[in-house]
């Protein structure tokens, strides 16, 4: 499937761009403030971005290296469906919809760098994905609850409601009634919270006391935050943030958009972190069984 997408994107870059009426002009920002900017700081957010990248409970049990092995485990299974089936797909129904409707503003930024992007999307989830499975393996995290019949680990029958509200949305996007462009933008928005939440926990246990021996556990979320808040993913959010930034300019409706995209992909990030609760609650129907 991924080299598959990959010849898209090289028809792509060579197509002639051609009309389409749902293509928005390039306008110039007359406040000055980019479209991120002006997003990651809008106070009626500010407590919504919070609970997504640093409150809620599980990243704060992260933060101080008190999270369960358990609970690391069960979210490490939830975020590699979202990398192994989602986010492919996802990146597809951005091709498609630029596909679609070529025309960007001819010399922008987002006509130098959008297929670049994705494709290198496309290519970091296939590591990401292999990334989850080596690091599992490393520091034994079990990514579903243990069946109570015969020591035999199982999945669990359906995903998280968390998982599975988020897959939806973003099969939503990708397929329906959104512009590629607000695909863009919901992608930048997925990619950033992300970064923030995991920037925060490493921060955070690099602070921590180095002379006390760590749990496999803390090098696990060690390894994992330290690879989710490196230069080169930095480096990618940043790009994909001036990719909004080119394609969306001083116009109310579109700003409005992306200010309602934003806040769904916080939504959504929030409810993606599980609960030690939820946890127990599976672990008790598996027991029953």
């Amino acid at each position: 499937m991924v080299l598959h997408l990959m010849l898209r994107l090289v028809k792509l870059v060579f197509k002639a761009p051609g009309d389409c009426c749902r293509c928005s002009k390039h306008r110039t920002m007359s406040s000055g403030q980019s479209l991120t900017s002006h997003l990651t700081s809008l106070p009626r957010l500010r407590s919504l971005h919070e609970r997504a990248t640093s409150t809620h409970p599980f990243l704060s049990a992260a933060q101080n290296g008190s999270l369960s092995s358990e609970l690391l485990g069960y979210y490490l299974g939830q975020d590699r469906i979202y990398a192994s089936y989602a986010y492919p797909k996802y990146i597809a129904g951005l091709i498609r919809k630029i596909d679609a409707c070529p025309e960007v503003p001819p010399g922008s930024v987002a006509q130098e760098s959008i297929l670049p992007l994705l494709s290198s999307s496309l290519s970091g989830v296939v590591h990401e994905v292999q990334f989850f499975d080596e690091t599992a393996k490393k520091y034994g995290l079990v990514s579903y609850p243990p069946s109570a019949r015969a020591g035999i680990s199982r999945p669990p029958y359906t995903m998280r409601p968390g998982t599975r509200n988020y897959l939806s949305e973003m099969a939503r996007v990708a397929e329906w009634n959104d512009t590629w462009q607000e695909g863009v933008v919901f992608l930048w928005a997925m990619e950033k919270v992300y970064l923030d939440a995991w920037s925060l926990v490493n921060d955070k246990l690099s602070e921590a006391d180095s002379a006390q021996a760590a749990s496999p556990v803390q090098q696990a979320l060690q390894v994992l935050s330290a690879h989710w808040s490196s230069p080169s993913f930095i480096r990618f959010v940043n790009d994909l943030g001036s990719l909004v930034d080119s394609l969306y300019h001083d116009d109310k409706e579109l700003k409005h958009s992306a200010e309602y995209i934003f806040s769904r992909v916080l939504e959504l990030e929030a409810g993606f972190w599980p609960t030690e609760e939820e946890l127990l609650l599976l672990q008790s129907q598996f027991a029953a069984q």
